[in-house]
């Protein structure tokens, strides 16, 4: 009688068992590195947000309206700016070139924090 299974040797067998789980190993090591958290991003984004809200209740220290949701910082640290907008927006201010960050909206700057009048976190991204 033929044996009509492809893997006739039960050492075939453990060594595919064995290729698989390499080949597993090297693409979760592949994934991880493609799609890992850069620790350094995460901590310049809590940096910005950080700073951002500071300097928002610094410049509400001083008095200066921030009820038209101007820009604050157009690079508060590096590759982010610092806005004040309302939430919900009021497009007639928060859409209005005067009140946001060029740097953020011309591409030059890739990240952005927004705060509210308040100095209260509204986004980052």
């Amino acid at each position: 009688m033929k044996n009509i299974f492809f893997f006739k040797k039960p050492a075939k067998i453990s060594f595919y068992i064995y290729l698989i789980v390499f080949l597993l190993i090297v693409l979760a090591g592949i994934l991880n590195i493609i799609f890992r958290n850069d620790d350094n991003s995460l901590k310049l984004e809590q940096d910005a947000i950080n700073e951002c809200i500071s300097l928002c209740k610094i410049e509400k220290s001083k008095n200066i309206s921030l009820i038209d949701g101007p820009c604050l910082s157009e690079e508060i640290v590096s590759n982010w700016a610092c806005d004040i907008t309302h939430s919900p927006k009021i497009d007639i201010l928060d859409n209005n070139p005067i009140n946001q960050c060029y740097s953020y909206k011309n591409g030059e700057i890739k990240h952005i924090v927004e705060v509210s009048e308040k100095c209260e976190l509204i986004s980052s991204k």
